[in-house]
């Protein structure tokens, strides 16, 4: 991807990569887990990610590093609802949504 605006799908096999991330399961009840495209392995040493709920506001923020392209995002605590999920890295910032259940 060359630009943060750039949009893309990539097909895997338990899902589809949209704008450079993969959540699954989506819907979820506890757990999500986010899988990152990044062009760059300094791109998966440091990334910021923001759970932000429907009224906009910042209801996860957190700091960390991939392990296999992957992380694992405990829910349980966030309320049912759609949230949008933002990541950045060093170069790119990533956007999508998913949806909470209880």
């Amino acid at each position: 991807m060359e630009s943060d605006t750039g949009s893309y799908r990539m097909s895997s096999g338990t899902g589809s990569f949209e704008n450079g991330l993969l959540l699954s399961p989506n819907p979820t009840l506890n757990n999500l887990t986010i899988q990152v495209y990044y062009d760059n392995a300094r791109d998966a040493e440091l990334l910021q990610l923001e759970v932000i709920n429907i009224t906009g506001k910042i209801v996860v923020a957190k700091s960390f590093g991939l392990t296999d392209g992957k992380y694992n995002l405990d829910t349980s605590l966030l309320s049912e609802g759609v949230y949008l999920l933002k990541i950045t890295t060093g170069n790119h910032i990533f956007n999508s949504r998913f949806v909470k259940l209880k």
